[in-house]
């Protein structure tokens, strides 16, 4: 662009495209600016030129704004007062979390019959809506410190497994905007001797960060090595803690094909002295050899996380997930 001079410029926010004073050949050619980011879902573009412009040139079929799906918004575009402006606004609001591209093709021309030399385009994606709203989750990695919780045949620790699946989830959430506490990112936990306190260190911990949702990860035992499948508990009566199980009771299934053990309410400490909706996962049975193994290996991990991370987001609105 250095070498093109007494141009017809075009600007929109930071990028300049230029177009030639004579006459030129054109070429298929597309110019490609730089990308923005956390866009306002409503967002009206406003593209200025050095120059006024033909008004006929300055329509939807000459400006877009193309989806990452390939779709074509409805949009008005239009002149400013000024003649060397045009205005981009959508119809309806853009969805949140999502790309699209700003398009202005090559036959937008000035009032003297000059031709843009490239159709120009910029990519920007909308807001998180998870960042609009400040979502927050409080995780719990069961058990912990001394407390090993169960212990499968082969000696794997379900308080080894809770984590590593806990800050799976937490890395998943992170992703999409969501702020993320733990009540411990280690094997080391206060009271891990003493479970009422260890219980209630937990409880105070989210009952101190307020968040939308309690979430205490387990993997479950049974004194018959066969018992198998995911259940997820919720205090009863919470109809949000509900809706919550239920989500990542069907997400666990659905990736991991189990045996589906449903949602249920018992009378876990846990969830009866947490303010926020609570629920309680039973991922799968330690005890069980054969998920034992499943629950031991780190890719099978990252498969449970995403379940979970997943029915969480999708409780909260966030469908374009990020994993």
């Amino acid at each position: 662009m250095k070498n093109i001079l007494k141009a017809f410029v075009i600007i929109i926010i930071t990028f300049i495209v230029c177009i030639p004073m004579k006459t030129i050949a054109k070429a298929s050619t597309v110019t490609n600016m730089e990308a923005k980011k956390d866009v306002a879902v409503n967002k009206t573009w406003t593209v200025n030129f050095n120059k006024d412009l033909d008004a006929t040139t300055v329509n939807t079929t000459n400006i877009k704004v193309l989806s990452d799906d390939n779709n074509y918004m409805e949009i008005k575009a239009s002149l400013a007062s000024n003649n060397q402006s045009l205005v981009v606004k959508p119809v309806k609001d853009y969805e949140h979390n999502k790309t699209y591209t700003l398009i202005v093709k090559d036959q937008v021309k000035s009032s003297d019959g000059k031709f843009l030399p490239s159709e120009v385009r910029m990519d920007f994606t909308t807001v998180n809506l998870a960042l609009v709203n400040k979502y927050k989750i409080v995780l719990d990695a069961g058990h912990g410190g001394d407390d090993s919780g169960a212990i499968g045949p082969t000696g794997v620790y379900e308080s080894t497994v809770n984590l590593a699946i806990t800050l799976k989830v937490g890395t998943i959430l992170n992703k999409n905007g969501v702020d993320t506490v733990y009540t411990r990112t280690t094997n080391d936990i206060p009271y891990s001797d003493d479970e009422t306190k260890n219980l209630q260190y937990r409880c105070d911990i989210s009952n101190a960060a307020k968040p939308n949702y309690f979430v205490c990860i387990h993997a479950n035992a049974f004194d018959i090595e066969a018992a198998n499948g995911t259940e997820t508990y919720y205090y009863g009566g919470s109809a949000a803690g509900e809706k919550l199980a239920q989500a990542v009771q069907t997400e666990i299934i659905k990736a991991t094909g189990k045996v589906d053990r449903g949602i249920k309410v018992p009378n876990y400490y846990v969830l009866n002295h947490t303010n926020a909706a609570a629920i309680l996962i039973e991922t799968l049975f330690i005890t069980n050899p054969t998920e034992e193994s499943l629950l031991a290996s780190n890719s099978y991990q990252d498969l449970l996380a995403k379940a979970i991370a997943t029915g969480i987001l999708k409780t909260l609105g966030i469908t374009n997930i990020t994993y």
